[in-house]
């Protein structure tokens, strides 16, 4: 369930609120499209935003649907004791893998860093971030230092966990509902 909650949080960009409010009614597969519905706009109205889905992200959340029967909320009962506001399960997480602790809203800076660092542009970002002002998208963008090998390690840490499922009907996101 972590695993999946953060992997959506990354491919989204996604704020917290927005996740918890996702139906797999928005999520749109054969247009490739996901939205959300955000509130974070300076007249405080919800505004729906439509937001490109990667291939690779598509399989996943096809695969999720498929096993969770695909109704209702993507982030359903099953969620409810990661919907903690102080996001305990997440700090624990950081500590038990030792790294420092983050929360979503630090996800949403490491997608725009790295999405820039491999390629996309300033306005490539915005559309993920769905800010309506790109000085705003400015500033989420972060120096990601390519002798690191941050990304690098992500793409293997993947790949690595992919192959290991190789025949596992249940994919990348682990095992169906209930995981």
């Amino acid at each position: 369930r972590e695993r999946k909650l953060l992997l959506v949080t990354y491919h989204t960009a996604a704020r917290k609120n927005e996740l918890w409010r996702l139906q797999w009614e928005e999520v749109d597969f054969d247009g490739d499209m996901i939205g959300l519905w955000t509130r974070k706009r300076r007249s405080g109205n919800d505004e729906f935003d439509l937001i490109p889905m990667s291939k690779a992200f598509r399989t996943l959340m096809a695969e999720w649907r498929l096993a969770s029967g695909g109704s209702g909320f993507v982030f359903d009962d099953a969620f409810d004791d990661l919907k903690d506001p102080n996001n305990r399960w997440l700090k624990r997480a950081c500590d038990e893998v030792g790294v420092r602790r983050f929360g979503f809203h630090g996800i949403r800076h490491l997608s725009a860093s790295i999405a820039v660092h491999n390629g996309a542009n300033l306005l490539e970002v915005q559309q993920l971030l769905r800010h309506k002002s790109v000085a705003t998208t400015q500033g989420y963008v972060h120096r990601v230092a390519r002798t690191t090998g941050a990304v690098d390690a992500l793409d293997a840490a993947l790949s690595k966990q992919s192959g290991e499922r190789k025949g596992n009907r249940h994919g990348l996101f682990g095992k169906a509902a209930g995981s």
